[in-house]
């Protein structure tokens, strides 16, 4: 039907699929317009359990099943979700570690709908709340503060390479902020692989990119949206929830350290060929599909992002996830830095706009800069 759901999933060993399956229809408000594609990348004797094995025959699930060995990667393995695409009108992209509002569904079909009033081509994405260990039901949540997606700083450098590549933090959304907005969604030019709501005509224009292994997957995906004439929004209200850190979970990198070390570096270089590419009318069209897109280019990208790829700036904006511009409540920002420490802080003015420049030092033991330390978490 018109009003169709392409939910696409990748689980890697994951022992909260079957719950984040199992919420995703009970929370619909009308389950039979979902349907799923599933990479299920899990050992043989797993899938076959019956908790896994009765989505096989559900008859709104579609699964490609493989082997922890045969994987490559989260690029590959959502590049895989696009073949299971039957024509539903939306897209949906999620990890397998989820929780649902109710009706998240009618959610995002009335969320989406009404962005297309302010932009032809609407993507709703974030880093969306976190759910504890043990929660079941995400309607017990749906009141708390959501986050959404901050540029934290650049990734820490590594085999001679220093990455274009930022690490983003979820954050909550401040109370303050929250009681300016209404309930709408907020611009964003940063984009979330684990939660994606966008018409599916997205998969076509914006292919994922099987050569991403991890790091750079959502910086990649952030551009070349942005850059094809996609406005980003976060969504100001819960929809969905995430499981940021399971414990005892499998990691594909876990189990497969060569490739994460020789796919990580591919993938960091590729990110820097990509954003080379220049986008817009007169961009470089050497990376084809994967390039950046040819409706803006990558100097107009960063001006709205507040990103600066070019001198490796992160702005005081983009650090907030606040993209126009709202201050946070406090005078003295919260810095965050890798708890490495091996970045070195130095602020000024261009432009009438505070930037903040991320020096790479040698390396410390991981003191405080200005508060709370914090980590990256998205590709």
């Amino acid at each position: 039907g018109h009003d169709a759901i392409f939910v696409g999933i990748a689980s890697y060993c994951d022992a909260e699929l079957d719950l984040t399956l199992t919420q995703l229809f009970a929370k619909a408000r009308v389950p039979s317009r979902v349907y799923v594609g599933l990479v299920l990348q899990e050992h043989k004797a797993v899938r076959a359990s019956p908790h896994l094995s009765k989505w096989r025959t559900h008859p709104n699930v579609r699964t490609l099943e493989f082997d922890p060995e045969q994987s490559r990667g989260a690029g590959w393995a959502r590049s895989n979700i696009a073949t299971l695409h039957r024509g539903e009108e939306y897209y949906m992209q999620l990890d397998s570690h989820h929780l649902f509002a109710p009706a998240w569904d009618a959610t995002c079909i009335t969320t989406l709908g009404k962005l297309a009033q302010r932009s032809p081509k609407p993507l709703l994405t974030s880093y969306v709340r976190n759910y504890p260990e043990n929660a079941t039901d995400g309607a017990a949540l749906v009141n708390q503060l959501p986050w959404r997606m901050t540029a934290g700083y650049w990734m820490k450098p590594f085999s001679g390479l220093t990455p274009k590549k930022v690490q983003y933090i979820p954050a909550p959304i401040e109370q303050h902020i929250m009681h300016t907005l209404s309930g709408a969604p907020q611009p964003t030019a940063f984009f979330s692989a684990h939660f994606v709501f966008v018409r599916s005509s997205w998969l076509r224009e914006v292919p994922y990119d099987s050569l991403m292994y991890f790091d750079g997957e959502e910086d990649s995906l952030g551009l070349r949206s942005w850059t094809s004439g996609y406005d980003l929004f976060y969504p100001t209200t819960n929809i969905v929830f995430h499981r940021y850190h399971r414990s005892g979970s499998k990691k594909h990198w876990d189990d497969h350290p060569k490739m994460f070390a020789n796919m990580t570096t591919a993938s960091i270089n590729r990110l820097g060929d990509i954003i080379a590419t220049g986008g817009g009318p007169n961009g470089n069209r050497a990376m084809g599909a994967f390039g950046l897109g040819r409706e803006r280019t990558i100097q107009q990208y960063q001006d709205f992002s507040g990103v600066n790829y070019d001198k490796m700036y992160i702005s005081t904006r983009a650090r907030y996830g606040e993209i126009l511009g709202r201050h946070p409540a406090k005078s003295n920002p919260r810095l965050w830095v890798h708890s490495d420490g091996h970045f070195q802080l130095h602020r000024f003015e261009e432009w009438g706009e505070v930037w903040e420049e991320w020096k790479h030092t040698s390396g410390s033991s991981g003191k405080k800069v200005g508060g709370d330390v914090g980590k990256g978490t998205g590709g």
